[in-house]
Protein backbone atom coordinates (compact mmCIF):
# COMPACT_ATOMS: atom_id res chain seq x y z
CA UNK A 1 0.00 0.00 0.00
CA UNK A 2 3.08 2.28 0.86
CA UNK A 3 3.45 4.83 3.03
CA UNK A 4 0.58 5.83 5.45
CA UNK A 5 0.18 9.38 6.53
CA UNK A 6 -1.05 9.77 10.26
CA UNK A 7 -3.84 12.39 10.75
CA UNK A 8 -4.17 13.75 14.24
CA UNK A 9 -7.51 15.27 15.69
CA UNK A 10 -11.37 14.88 14.96
CA UNK A 11 -11.55 18.10 12.91
CA UNK A 12 -8.50 17.05 10.91
CA UNK A 13 -10.15 13.68 10.34
CA UNK A 14 -14.02 15.70 10.18
CA UNK A 15 -12.17 17.89 6.94
CA UNK A 16 -10.58 14.68 4.98
CA UNK A 17 -13.92 12.78 5.02
CA UNK A 18 -15.30 16.55 3.89
CA UNK A 19 -13.31 17.04 0.83
CA UNK A 20 -12.89 13.67 -0.29
CA UNK A 21 -9.31 12.52 0.73
CA UNK A 22 -9.01 9.36 1.58
CA UNK A 23 -8.70 6.99 4.57
CA UNK A 24 -7.78 3.54 5.16
CA UNK A 25 -8.54 3.14 8.93
CA UNK A 26 -9.34 5.26 12.09
CA UNK A 27 -8.24 4.70 15.40
CA UNK A 28 -9.88 5.58 18.91
CA UNK A 29 -8.64 5.88 21.96
CA UNK A 30 -10.32 4.45 24.61
CA UNK A 31 -14.06 5.54 24.70
CA UNK A 32 -13.57 8.47 22.96
CA UNK A 33 -15.85 10.04 20.00
CA UNK A 34 -18.68 7.98 19.62
CA UNK A 35 -20.58 9.45 17.93
CA UNK A 36 -17.29 10.45 15.60
CA UNK A 37 -17.14 6.62 14.90
CA UNK A 38 -21.51 6.36 14.10
CA UNK A 39 -20.53 8.73 11.58
CA UNK A 40 -18.21 7.11 9.86
CA UNK A 41 -18.47 5.54 6.33
CA UNK A 42 -19.52 2.09 6.99
CA UNK A 43 -16.61 0.68 5.20
CA UNK A 44 -13.93 2.57 6.82
CA UNK A 45 -12.21 0.34 8.86
CA UNK A 46 -11.61 1.40 12.78
CA UNK A 47 -10.27 0.01 15.96
CA UNK A 48 -9.81 1.33 19.49
CA UNK A 49 -6.58 1.32 21.63
CA UNK A 50 -5.77 1.41 25.19
CA UNK A 51 -4.05 5.00 26.28
CA UNK A 52 -0.75 3.11 26.50
CA UNK A 53 -1.26 1.37 23.28
CA UNK A 54 -2.04 4.72 21.69
CA UNK A 55 1.20 5.89 22.91
CA UNK A 56 3.05 3.16 21.61
CA UNK A 57 0.95 3.16 18.31
CA UNK A 58 2.21 7.22 17.65
CA UNK A 59 5.58 7.45 19.65
CA UNK A 60 3.93 10.71 21.42
CA UNK A 61 1.97 11.20 24.35
CA UNK A 62 -1.22 10.87 22.50
CA UNK A 63 -4.41 13.39 23.80
CA UNK A 64 -6.45 13.74 20.86
CA UNK A 65 -8.55 10.83 20.95
CA UNK A 66 -8.48 9.70 17.80
CA UNK A 67 -6.45 9.41 14.53
CA UNK A 68 -6.44 8.26 10.95
CA UNK A 69 -4.23 6.54 8.58
CA UNK A 70 -4.15 7.30 5.00
CA UNK A 71 -2.45 6.87 1.80
CA UNK A 72 -0.06 9.70 0.86
CA UNK A 73 -1.54 11.61 -2.19
CA UNK A 74 -0.48 10.95 -5.76
CA UNK A 75 1.71 14.35 -7.25
CA UNK A 76 -0.34 16.13 -9.19
CA UNK A 77 1.09 18.61 -11.87
CA UNK A 78 -0.50 22.12 -11.98
CA UNK A 79 -3.69 22.30 -14.02
CA UNK A 80 -3.49 24.39 -16.88
CA UNK A 81 -4.30 27.03 -16.63
CA UNK A 82 -2.55 27.58 -13.20
CA UNK A 83 -4.50 29.11 -10.48
CA UNK A 84 -4.18 32.61 -9.94
CA UNK A 85 -2.88 33.08 -6.40
CA UNK A 86 -0.04 30.53 -5.54
CA UNK A 87 1.77 30.73 -2.34
CA UNK A 88 5.76 28.81 -3.40
CA UNK A 89 7.89 27.87 -0.26
CA UNK A 90 11.57 27.28 -1.21
CA UNK A 91 13.23 24.48 1.46
CA UNK A 92 10.91 25.21 3.93
CA UNK A 93 12.90 23.53 7.10
CA UNK A 94 10.47 23.19 9.86
CA UNK A 95 6.92 21.43 9.60
CA UNK A 96 5.37 23.20 11.79
CA UNK A 97 6.28 26.60 9.99
CA UNK A 98 4.75 24.91 6.81
CA UNK A 99 1.58 23.79 8.46
CA UNK A 100 0.91 27.31 9.40
CA UNK A 101 1.64 28.39 6.22
CA UNK A 102 -0.82 26.27 4.66
CA UNK A 103 -3.22 27.23 7.52
CA UNK A 104 -2.82 31.00 6.42
CA UNK A 105 -2.59 30.56 3.19
CA UNK A 106 -6.18 28.59 3.14
CA UNK A 107 -7.75 31.18 5.35
CA UNK A 108 -6.75 34.78 3.33
CA UNK A 109 -7.29 32.83 -0.22
CA UNK A 110 -4.28 31.02 -1.60
CA UNK A 111 -5.37 28.96 -4.76
CA UNK A 112 -2.46 26.70 -4.28
CA UNK A 113 0.68 25.70 -2.58
CA UNK A 114 3.52 24.92 -4.48
CA UNK A 115 6.84 23.52 -2.40
CA UNK A 116 10.45 22.88 -2.93
CA UNK A 117 10.95 18.59 -2.53
CA UNK A 118 13.53 19.33 -0.45
CA UNK A 119 11.68 20.96 1.74
CA UNK A 120 9.66 19.97 5.22
CA UNK A 121 6.78 16.97 4.53
CA UNK A 122 3.61 19.17 4.44
CA UNK A 123 2.07 16.03 5.06
CA UNK A 124 4.09 15.19 8.04
CA UNK A 125 2.20 14.57 11.91
CA UNK A 126 3.42 18.41 12.47
CA UNK A 127 2.49 19.96 9.65
CA UNK A 128 -1.30 18.34 9.27
CA UNK A 129 -1.75 19.57 13.27
CA UNK A 130 -0.27 22.96 12.45
CA UNK A 131 -2.57 23.28 9.35
CA UNK A 132 -5.57 23.46 11.07
CA UNK A 133 -6.79 20.90 8.45
CA UNK A 134 -5.86 23.06 5.75
CA UNK A 135 -3.53 20.06 4.40
CA UNK A 136 -6.98 18.94 2.19
CA UNK A 137 -8.72 21.96 1.15
CA UNK A 138 -5.58 23.36 -0.29
CA UNK A 139 -3.85 21.24 -3.61
CA UNK A 140 0.07 21.21 -3.01
CA UNK A 141 2.32 20.26 -4.98
CA UNK A 142 6.10 19.05 -4.27
CA UNK A 143 8.69 19.48 -6.92
CA UNK A 144 12.36 18.80 -7.24
CA UNK A 145 12.17 21.36 -10.08
CA UNK A 146 11.35 24.26 -8.49
CA UNK A 147 13.20 27.09 -10.41
CA UNK A 148 12.37 25.56 -13.47
CA UNK A 149 8.22 25.86 -12.48
CA UNK A 150 8.47 29.31 -11.34
CA UNK A 151 10.46 30.13 -15.07
CA UNK A 152 7.27 28.58 -16.85
CA UNK A 153 4.90 30.09 -14.78
CA UNK A 154 6.24 33.41 -15.12
CA UNK A 155 5.25 33.84 -18.59
CA UNK A 156 1.39 33.86 -16.76
CA UNK A 157 2.14 35.37 -13.20
CA UNK A 158 3.69 38.20 -11.51
CA UNK A 159 6.19 36.88 -8.80
CA UNK A 160 6.88 38.36 -5.62
CA UNK A 161 9.54 37.89 -3.46
CA UNK A 162 10.31 38.18 0.19
CA UNK A 163 13.31 39.64 1.15
CA UNK A 164 15.95 40.84 3.88
CA UNK A 165 18.65 42.38 2.16
CA UNK A 166 18.54 46.04 2.17
CA UNK A 167 17.87 46.96 -1.53
CA UNK A 168 14.72 45.06 -1.46
CA UNK A 169 11.85 47.32 -1.73
CA UNK A 170 9.61 48.06 1.28
CA UNK A 171 6.25 46.81 0.87
CA UNK A 172 3.34 49.11 0.85
CA UNK A 173 0.07 49.76 -0.51
CA UNK A 174 1.14 51.99 -3.62
CA UNK A 175 3.36 49.05 -4.43
CA UNK A 176 1.22 46.35 -3.99
CA UNK A 177 -1.86 48.05 -5.68
CA UNK A 178 -1.14 48.15 -9.15
CA UNK A 179 -0.14 44.02 -8.91
CA UNK A 180 -2.79 42.98 -6.22
CA UNK A 181 -5.42 41.59 -9.20
CA UNK A 182 -2.57 39.81 -11.58
CA UNK A 183 -2.00 36.75 -11.39
CA UNK A 184 0.43 36.56 -8.37
CA UNK A 185 3.39 34.06 -7.13
CA UNK A 186 4.30 34.83 -3.19
CA UNK A 187 7.91 33.24 -3.13
CA UNK A 188 9.06 32.95 0.79
CA UNK A 189 12.31 31.33 1.52
CA UNK A 190 13.79 28.66 4.34
CA UNK A 191 13.34 29.93 7.75
CA UNK A 192 17.53 30.20 8.24
CA UNK A 193 19.26 31.23 4.14
CA UNK A 194 16.58 33.23 2.85
CA UNK A 195 16.02 32.66 -1.08
CA UNK A 196 18.95 32.18 -3.33
CA UNK A 197 19.85 34.46 -5.68
CA UNK A 198 18.64 32.67 -8.31
CA UNK A 199 15.38 32.49 -7.27
CA UNK A 200 15.32 36.09 -5.90
CA UNK A 201 16.60 37.45 -10.00
CA UNK A 202 13.36 35.80 -11.31
CA UNK A 203 11.31 38.33 -9.39
CA UNK A 204 9.39 41.41 -10.35
CA UNK A 205 9.46 42.65 -7.06
CA UNK A 206 11.77 41.87 -4.01
CA UNK A 207 9.64 42.96 -0.80
CA UNK A 208 10.87 43.67 2.62
CA UNK A 209 8.81 44.12 5.81
CA UNK A 210 9.07 47.42 7.68
CA UNK A 211 9.81 46.26 11.07
CA UNK A 212 11.11 47.72 14.89
CA UNK A 213 13.13 47.89 17.45
CA UNK A 214 15.97 46.05 14.94
CA UNK A 215 13.87 42.78 14.51
CA UNK A 216 15.12 40.97 11.25
CA UNK A 217 12.91 39.07 10.69
CA UNK A 218 8.96 37.29 10.84
CA UNK A 219 8.11 33.49 10.98
CA UNK A 220 7.10 32.87 6.90
CA UNK A 221 3.67 31.98 8.28
CA UNK A 222 3.06 35.28 9.78
CA UNK A 223 4.70 37.11 6.93
CA UNK A 224 2.59 35.51 4.48
CA UNK A 225 -0.38 36.46 6.25
CA UNK A 226 0.27 39.93 5.93
CA UNK A 227 1.43 39.47 2.71
CA UNK A 228 -2.07 37.86 1.27
CA UNK A 229 -4.09 40.38 3.74
CA UNK A 230 -2.36 43.19 2.25
CA UNK A 231 -3.31 41.82 -1.19
CA UNK A 232 -6.83 40.95 -0.54
CA UNK A 233 -7.62 44.39 1.22
CA UNK A 234 -6.21 46.28 -2.40
CA UNK A 235 -8.03 43.58 -4.76
CA UNK A 236 -10.47 45.49 -6.58
CA UNK A 237 -14.17 44.10 -5.44
CA UNK A 238 -16.45 42.46 -8.09
CA UNK A 239 -19.05 44.96 -8.85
Amino acid sequence: MGELLRIEGRHNIEAALAHGFPLSEVIFQNDSHRDLEAALPAALPRQRLSKSAAQAETGIRFHRGVWALAPRPQPRALPTPPPRLIVVAHQLADARNLGALLRNAAALGADQILLSEEGADPYSPPAIRASATAFCRLPIRSTPRLFQELTELRTTHRLLATDLRPDAQEWSDSLLSPVAASPLLLLFGNEGEGLPQEFLALADLRLRLPMTHAMESLNIATTAALLLHDLARLRPRPA
